[in-house]
């Protein structure tokens, strides 16, 4: 779920082998020049214990 190469954007978490949209994300920056490197999502409690559970089965 990128959106550009320039500045890839990962819309959502990818769990259990389907995308789960995210609420909100940061932007992630190039630490030699602040410019933006890429823009990911923000997961939470609800996303962690979701990955877990997946893992769990497999």
């Amino acid at each position: 779920m990128l959106d550009s190469a320039s500045h890839p954007t990962i819309k959502g978490h990818f769990i259990d082998g389907d995308w789960h949209p995210a609420a909100r994300g940061f932007d992630d920056l190039n630490p030699s020049d602040g410019s933006l490197f890429a823009r990911a999502p923000e997961g939470g409690r609800a996303e962690a214990r979701a990955a877990i559970d997946a893992a769990a089965r497999a």
